[in-house]
């Protein structure tokens, strides 16, 4: 029914979905605040590696703009930034004219070190009161640069930390020991091998050489 009311207008459609913001921020008391969802898990149901490649990502909302200017992101992390952008599209009808398109995704180690790229982040856009709530920013597009270059720090000191020599696990190093030679072995039977030869008619046993 909300569909076929503003289908002929999507400026119409954005309107009421800010006054119904509005609206519901007045009724609100709890200040908006960065995701503090889990942290992803280490077990693997899957047989997938446990250390696969994960990608920090900034995400912009085309289509919405409001009437400061502001531009709507979202900072997120995924091992696949493609298709995580196809699943968030997914939520919009054909006839609404939003899309989340990526503007900058960076690689990480692991899921690990990527959502704690994205907590950072989120922390300091709260700080620069960007947050609007979850893992989304409403921010100036003259902002958006900077919002960038501080992900850009974020991801470069991770990944310094990551490379560097004293977080790199030492290497075993394994002692080539010579196999221990029984006692045994070492012993003399204590029988003495003779050579027997017949001389003069009669056998002589000589000791053989050692």
């Amino acid at each position: 029914m909300i569909w076929q009311e503003f289908s002929h207008s999507s400026l119409a459609l954005i309107e009421a979905a800010e006054a119904a913001r509005a609206s519901l921020a007045q009724r609100c008391t709890i200040p908006p605040s960065p995701s503090r969802g889990p942290a992803p898990t280490t077990i693997d149901v899957t047989r997938v590696p446990r250390r696969e490649a994960a990608f920090v990502y900034v995400a912009r909302l085309l289509g919405f703009r409001t009437e400061q200017g502001k531009i709507l992101l979202k900072v997120g992390f995924s091992g696949d930034p493609r298709r995580r952008s196809a699943e968030l599209n997914a939520a919009f009808p054909t006839i609404v004219p939003l899309r989340w398109r990526m503007i900058r995704q960076w690689q990480m180690q692991d899921l690990m070190q990527a959502y704690r790229c994205e907590q950072a982040i989120l922390t300091w856009a709260e700080r620069r009161q960007f947050s609007c709530g979850g893992e989304f920013l409403l921010i100036a597009e003259t902002d958006v640069q900077i919002c960038e270059g501080y992900c850009q720090q974020v991801v470069g000191k991770a990944r310094s930390v990551t490379d560097s020599p004293t977080n790199v696990g030492k290497s075993e190093v394994v002692r080539r020991q010579r196999p221990r030679r029984s006692k045994a072995a070492g012993r003399s039977t204590g029988k003495k091998k003779v050579k027997r030869i017949r001389r003069a008619g009669r056998r002589v046993e000589l000791p053989s050489q050692r």
